[in-house]
């Protein structure tokens, strides 16, 4: 009996359990990566969203700045995937508060609120819109590149060992100077 534990019972319970972690880890990690998958296309789109509110800005910026108007046809086209880009935007930010974690979503709230203020002249109005949706997008890009595990910290890493290795050296260039 004894020699039928060690021989079929035990490889076998091992077997389970060892079936059991794996099936378990490799469950959790499907379920990471598809998360992941989820915030890439989430963020892509917020993107894509920033990007067409900030070309309807540079637009009427540089033509306010050039003194000319921007063609009919060109603002209908402008203004449309303006609007859409903002409801694009506002739908994301309700539809995935579950994923986008609240520091990602402050410079876009920030963004929203900035651009419903009414500023003194048009010109005023394109001022404070466009800079508000670029300083939304500059700060959402380290934040996004932080919750996606983009941060480069193997770069932080290798930058600190180089400033290092060159502080000893300017070290010891300096003692071998005073040595003369």
């Amino acid at each position: 009996m004894g020699q039928l534990w060690t021989v079929a019972v035990l490889p076998f319970l091992a077997a389970v359990v060892g079936g059991w972690f794996s099936a378990r880890f490799a469950l959790h990690r499907f379920y990471k990566e598809r998360a992941w998958e989820r915030k890439t296309q989430t963020y892509t789109a917020i993107f894509e969203a920033i990007h067409d509110m900030d070309n309807w800005f540079d637009t009427h910026w540089n033509a306010e700045i050039e003194g000319r108007e921007v063609p009919e046809e060109k603002r209908k086209e402008l203004t449309t995937e303006y609007l859409k880009a903002l409801a694009t935007l506002r739908r994301r930010l309700a539809a995935e508060t579950w994923l986008i974690p609240a520091e990602c979503a402050e410079p876009l709230n920030v963004m929203m609120k900035e651009l419903k203020k009414e500023h003194k002249s048009w010109f005023d109005d394109l001022d404070a819109g466009g800079a508000a949706v670029s300083r939304a997008a500059v700060n959402l890009r380290e934040l996004v590149r932080r919750d996606l595990g983009l941060d480069a910290s193997w770069q932080n890493s290798a930058r600190l060992k180089f400033n290092d290795a060159r502080a000893r050296l300017q070290k010891a260039l300096g003692r071998y100077h005073q040595g003369k």
